[in-house]
């Protein structure tokens, strides 16, 4: 059974735990690419990809993605029965929750219905976007998404931009990987890592 002592939401973090976590996070970045290089070097893909922040990397981070990572949902989740993850299934089937990405704590509303590989799945490659983001953009850098307007959706998130404008790449990487494993896909949505680039980067300019 799930403790059910689990840490605040990133909403109603402190100014200060907002801070301390994203020096964590920050913290986990290099063990993230290791991850990567190594789950790459599995399916026979070369794992410098994981340490290359270009855009380049991207098409083909997603093609591996899709041919070779089983993405899906966790154990007891139904998705034809709750196809906009109204009633979230319990946390007890993820297993301790510290085997997860370390946000997963802070921000369970949307990601319980994946299975522990598919969280693993978004987090490396939600890093690696946010990477490939701050490298290429120098005015850009990973910060916490603001605290004001109090009902910011990525408020005390670690989130990629500027204070005027910003990303939470963990969200967008969510959206993809949601839409692969349903199997919906819209023409006028981005469909890879490397259109969600290209559609980061038109955003960034007026930042």
């Amino acid at each position: 059974m799930v403790n059910a002592t689990l840490p605040p939401h990133f909403h109603d973090l402190s100014k200060p735990q907002a801070e301390a976590y994203l020096q964590k996070f920050l913290a986990e970045l290099p063990g993230s690419q290791t991850r990567l290089a190594s789950m790459l070097t599995r399916t026979g893909t070369d794992p410098a990809l994981a340490h290359a922040a270009t855009p380049d990397t991207l098409h083909p981070l997603w093609e591996v993605t899709v041919a070779h990572w089983p993405l899906g949902w966790q154990e007891g989740y139904d998705y034809a029965k709750d196809p906009w993850s109204r009633n979230d299934p319990t946390l007890d089937a993820l297993g301790p929750l510290e085997e997860l990405p370390s946000w997963f704590s802070h921000d369970r509303i949307h990601y319980s219905v994946f299975a522990p590989s598919t969280l693993w799945v978004i987090d490396l490659l939600a890093r690696h976007l946010g990477q490939v983001v701050v490298s290429n953009s120098p005015a850009l850098d990973w910060r916490t998404g603001p605290r004001r307007p109090a009902n910011n959706i990525d408020r005390n998130m670690p989130v990629a931009g500027t204070a005027k404008g910003w990303i939470e790449p963990r969200r967008l990487v969510r959206v993809l990987i949601r839409r692969q494993i349903e199997g919906h896909f819209d023409r006028n949505a981005p469909s890879t890592l490397r259109d969600l680039y290209e559609r980061i980067t038109w955003h960034a300019d007026s930042w």
